[in-house]
């Protein structure tokens, strides 16, 4: 047992208010680029918008809130307005620099895999047309969903489960894969099977 006040129960306790500190700055960093429009910074050009940037590896401090222009869909590709993104462990890892050799990730960067939001433009014949609501899970390499917009890869796109908002939909990509994987693949099990 650990005694109130005594040096390792401190210890935690600084360890435990550390993480949290880091996670409501990821959050709040994730929220400010979300809601740029609505805290008045203003955009110079119809086609810019705001993304959180990672210029540097390191704690929640390098991620910077920046104006860029927004991205052109290419061959295969949709532009999203984002909706809402979702915010993944992995996407701390990356930053602070941990994963980041073994996953191929260059700076800049932008983080998030989890997005759901809009199709706003596609980067020639697609199966997807403007204003259909969609989420996915992008390339962790590539990211962007903590952005105005977003490039999806059409393979990485689904529509929209009717009854899903856009905040229900961003927070499933990442876990419901990882779930499918445990589930079918690394457990063996066979449609039907309880």
């Amino acid at each position: 047992a650990v005694r109130r006040g005594s040096g390792r129960a401190c210890a935690v306790k600084t360890r435990l208010d550390a993480r949290g500190e880091r996670r409501r700055r990821l959050l709040a960093a994730a929220a400010a680029a979300a809601a740029a429009p609505w805290l008045g910074l203003a955009r110079a050009a119809a086609d810019d918008m705001y993304a959180v940037v990672v210029r540097e590896f390191g704690g929640p401090s390098s991620l910077v809130l920046e104006r860029r222009a927004r991205p052109v869909p290419g061959p295969g590709e949709l532009l999203v307005r984002l909706g809402a993104a979702g915010v993944n462990p992995v996407d701390a890892a990356v930053r602070s620099g941990r994963l980041a050799g073994m996953l191929g990730v260059s700076l800049p960067w932008v983080p998030g895999v989890d997005l759901s939001g809009v199709v706003v433009g596609a980067g020639g014949d697609s199966d997807f047309g403007v204003g259909d609501e969609v989420f996915a899970m992008v390339d962790l390499r590539r990211g962007g969903a903590y952005a105005d917009y977003a490039i999806v890869r059409e393979e990485e796109a689904a529509r929209r489960p009717r009854g899903l908002r856009d905040v229900e939909a961003a927070s499933l990509p990442l876990v419901a894969l990882t779930a499918w994987k445990a589930l079918f693949e690394a457990g063996g099990l066979d449609r039907g099977q309880r």
